[in-house]
């Protein structure tokens, strides 16, 4: 092992070095085991499901910005999509559209019980977001305060007939 301090290196420096070599030998750790912020998964371990479009697609015929599909783990059949009308960002209130896409009788029974925003690479959240049902499987979520631009997770979470579940959304702000 090399001794930095009689090389003559300050503690100041060796610290930064150390720093530095494990910062990097962690970012590439992540990368090669899919980590990071390629694909669509954001990083996600796709422990929560399907999700075969993680990223926004432009307007579709009612103006709003559409993420891809993401479904549940315990049932592949409830699947959502988020419907952005404006662009997500952290100088101002976020509003979007919570829709699940799944038969009329089965989007009856869903609760939407909290959606939280959480950054994984910082290890924080934010405010509690507000919700209101618009109609059976369709939610708008207000009060979504992304503080700061980076990877964040839209962790949505619900119950069907009392059974809880959560789908979560790799979102880029």
């Amino acid at each position: 092992m090399i001794n930095l301090i009689t090389l003559g290196v300050s503690m100041k420096n060796a610290l930064a070095l150390l720093t530095f070599i494990l910062f990097t030998g962690f970012s590439i750790l992540a990368l090669a085991c899919g980590g990071g912020h390629g694909g669509a998964h954001g990083g996600h371990n796709g422990s929560h499901g399907d999700h075969s479009g993680g990223t926004v697609v432009p307007p579709g015929g009612d103006g709003h910005e559409h993420t891809g599909q993401f479904c549940s783990a315990k049932a592949q059949e409830l699947c959502l999509h988020l419907g952005i009308p404006q662009q997500l960002n952290p100088s101002s209130e976020g509003k979007f559209m919570v829709h699940f896409t799944v038969a009329p009788e089965l989007a009856a029974k869903i609760t939407l019980t909290s959606v939280v925003l959480w950054m994984p690479s910082m290890g924080h959240g934010s405010a509690p977001t507000k919700l209101e049902k618009i109609s059976d499987g369709k939610f708008v979520v207000t009060n979504a305060w992304f503080v700061m631009p980076g990877s964040w997770s839209i962790m949505i979470n619900y119950s069907i007939d009392g059974t809880a579940d959560q789908i979560i959304v790799p979102i880029e702000i």
